[in-house]
């Protein structure tokens, strides 16, 4: 069992997508799994999912953003929950900062980011997620 299940709902987002789980698939924490719910787009998505044959895909009919997190939660097999939106990404180190985080507060049971920028002006990371 995977300590994170990241979920990454999608709608007719094929041009950011990939860029979505591509930062996914950068984190110096490994032990998730990657489930993206295409909520019935209509665009190149299926496209976009077909480069990245690790990614667990589910399929919903036009449930909105949150019925298609609740397909993707509902094949989860991770400890954990964490949701990504199809247009935001995150920084390399996100997962492992959740991770130490956890680790430091074992009787918690969530931990909450906020979004900030990761790029500054010149494209360089700064912040947290």
């Amino acid at each position: 069992m995977p300590r994170f299940s990241v979920v990454i709902p999608n709608y007719n987002r094929a041009g950011l997508l990939g860029e979505a789980i591509e930062s996914v698939l950068a984190q110096t924490y490994r032990d998730y799994e990657l489930i993206v719910c295409d909520d019935g787009s209509t665009d190149e998505t299926p496209e976009v999912l077909a480069r990245y044959p690790g990614v667990r895909v589910v399929r919903s009919d036009r449930r909105g953003p949150g019925g298609a997190r609740n397909a993707a939660l509902a094949v989860a097999r991770g400890r954990y929950i964490a949701c990504l939106d199809s247009d935001d990404r995150w920084a390399p180190r996100t997962l492992e900062w959740v991770a130490t985080a956890l680790d430091a507060h074992p009787g918690r049971v969530a931990v909450f980011l906020t979004a900030s920028p990761i790029e500054d002006d010149e494209g360089s990371e700064e912040g947290a997620p």
